[in-house]
């Protein structure tokens, strides 16, 4: 499984903020290392888990990547917030569940650092930044992450597909920046 990978074209070099350049490269050098050490890992459980925190962590670069490429492309991300929520009643308008309620909506800006994964992948696709095909990868990866996590795993084990997955889609997004 293990096979080193060379970042001889700098796939990082348009991306100005040093310290985040940085800890890209250091992820990358630590899945190269956590491959390694699938090779020496003894029992099933830890080669698992060697792949588990391989997703991981190709997960948050591509998650890094998609948020960088999303930040310069000056993509506006808005929401709508509601504040002064009031409860009204009205004669002749009943609801079944929930509350009739009154407020005041504005848009609002999300700040980069607090827009979801799965946010970026859509912002990316509906302004055309990412293929189709790139859409899908990044979501399955995404959603392979999710079922990862301790607390919520939802699937015990990560195969060697899911990792080639991940590479691809981290492939495929390089190729965007």
């Amino acid at each position: 499984m293990a096979k080193r990978v060379l970042l001889s074209k700098h796939p990082f070099s348009k991306i100005k903020n040093k310290r985040l350049r940085t800890d890209l490269y250091d992820a990358l050098y630590f899945i190269a290392y956590l491959i390694e050490g699938i090779d020496r890992a003894k029992e099933k459980r830890y080669k698992e888990e060697f792949l588990r925190v391989i997703i991981l962590y190709i997960a948050s670069v591509v998650e890094a990547l998609c948020l960088f490429l999303v930040e310069s492309n000056s993509l506006i991300l808005k929401k709508e917030e509601c504040s002064h929520i009031r409860q009204i009643s009205m004669p002749g308008v009943s609801v079944e569940t929930g509350q009739l309620v009154i407020a005041i909506q504005k848009d609002k800006d999300i700040k980069i650092r607090d827009l979801p994964f799965a946010e970026a992948i859509k912002v990316l696709s509906k302004n055309r930044k990412i293929s189709d095909t790139l859409y899908e990868k990044l979501n399955t990866l995404r959603t392979t992450r999710n079922t990862q996590h301790l607390y919520s795993r939802k699937n015990s084990s990560v195969s060697n597909d899911d990792v080639k997955n991940a590479y691809s889609s981290l492939d495929l997004l390089l190729k965007q920046i």
